[in-house]
């Protein structure tokens, strides 16, 4: 199991995306790549939270706070979104 991110790393979006809202999911396309990738409702919300550099410890409070899930639950989503995200090269972080 990959080490957690810690809750003080700095998460901000990758440079040359695109993303639209789409429904209740969101669309990000890389243009560097050209490919596109789909988020899930918890997903898209983590996303427009990154609008602007966020902690990881402010991405788990809008789990907690827009879904109804338990912090066990929460915080194995919230790693689980980071490591896809960075594995797929749509955010940065500092400090991880």
């Amino acid at each position: 199991m990959p080490k957690p991110y810690s809750p003080d790393a700095l998460v901000s979006v990758a440079k040359d995306l695109v993303s639209s809202p789409l429904g209740d999911e969101t669309v990000i396309l890389s243009l560097a790549r050209g490919q596109y990738f789909s988020l899930n409702p918890v997903a898209a919300a983590l996303w427009e939270r990154l609008k602007t550099p966020a902690r990881v410890a402010e991405l788990r409070a809008v789990i907690m706070e827009s879904f109804e899930v338990n912090e066990e639950a929460g915080e194995r989503d919230l790693q689980a979104f980071l490591g896809e995200m960075q594995r797929r090269k749509l955010i940065e972080i500092e400090n991880g």
